[in-house]
């Protein structure tokens, strides 16, 4: 028997035109946010990334790893398309071998729940994600459950760890290489290895930036009376708003030229990080 709505009009509507009616039907639309990553959903791929203290998210869509533009790039609208500390959307017809990314706060961030990346023959270029539709076998494997007070964390990158010749495994610098170490870690206790993220070159500059723009913030929030943190304030904001063009900039670079950008850049915030410290450390005149 075919559900209705009952409604104070002349006759019930059925249950299929009604929700005909409040479906989504553009090519984008506020997506799901679960499951993390990007998964195909009813025509579409239905993009999820978690992200606490995100204030922008962008998804940008690559044809080629090489590319500085993206094809397309959308932006996430908090009131649309987040749900608690998960941002999500969905995109009708993307293809398997879709290359994206996620800028999150002007960074460009890779997806921690993609199933393949591709890098760019340029080094200084970031890596993209590929959206594939084959589901990884896991093969029954499961996760060891360690409780909390006997779980030993171990965080490292990928490249850095066995980089070196020292490593003596066979794909330095490489996922395989890490799992090579794995009965290492073990005999060290380790229970658990904590991939950190990879930025890109300029990463390590773009999160300080990111880190001192937040203490500015704080500052203004806890001592937004006093004029001479206002007018602080506002240089201070002005000046690193100045450093992420010039550290976006560095990112297309040749290297000799990237290094030495950075190193002004980084020497720019040493003295931002210096006037903070008349504001924040307790005794100061500022304080």
């Amino acid at each position: 028997m075919e559900t209705t709505f009952l409604s104070h009009g002349p006759a019930p509507r059925p249950f299929a035109e009604c929700l005909a009616e409040y479906s989504e039907k553009s090519d984008i639309r506020r997506g799901m946010p679960a499951p993390l990553g990007a998964h195909a959903l009813e025509g579409g791929v239905n993009f999820a990334l978690f992200s606490r203290y995100a204030q922008r998210v962008r998804l940008e869509l690559y044809r080629e790893a090489d590319e500085l533009e993206p094809m397309r790039a959308l932006d996430l609208d908090p009131a649309r398309h987040r749900t608690g500390d998960i941002w999500h959307i969905w995109i009708k017809g993307v293809a398997p071998g879709q290359l994206y990314a996620y800028r999150v706060d002007d960074r460009l961030m890779l997806d921690p729940f993609a199933v393949a990346i591709k890098a760019p023959s340029a080094r200084e270029i970031s890596p993209r994600c590929i959206y594939l539709e084959e589901p990884f076998d896991w093969r029954d494997d499961k996760p060891p459950r360690h409780p909390w007070s006997r779980t030993v964390i171990y965080e490292t990158h990928v490249r850095g760890l066995t980089a070196h010749a020292s490593s003596q495994v066979l794909g330095p610098g490489t996922f395989r290489g890490l799992t090579e170490k794995i009965p290492y870690f073990q005999e060290l206790g380790v229970t658990a290895i904590e991939v950190a993220a990879y930025r890109g070159p300029t990463g390590a500059t773009e999160a300080r930036l990111a880190g001192l723009a937040q203490t500015v913030q704080d500052l203004q929030r806890r001592r937004g009376g006093d004029l001479q943190v206002v007018r602080f304030a506002e240089v201070t904001n002005n000046r690193l708003a100045d450093l992420t063009v010039a550290t976006r900039a560095a990112a297309s670079m040749p290297s000799g030229r990237r290094r030495a950008t950075l190193g002004a850049v980084a020497r720019d915030l040493d003295r931002i990080d210096a006037d903070l410290m008349t504001f924040l450390l307790p005794g100061t005149p500022a304080a």
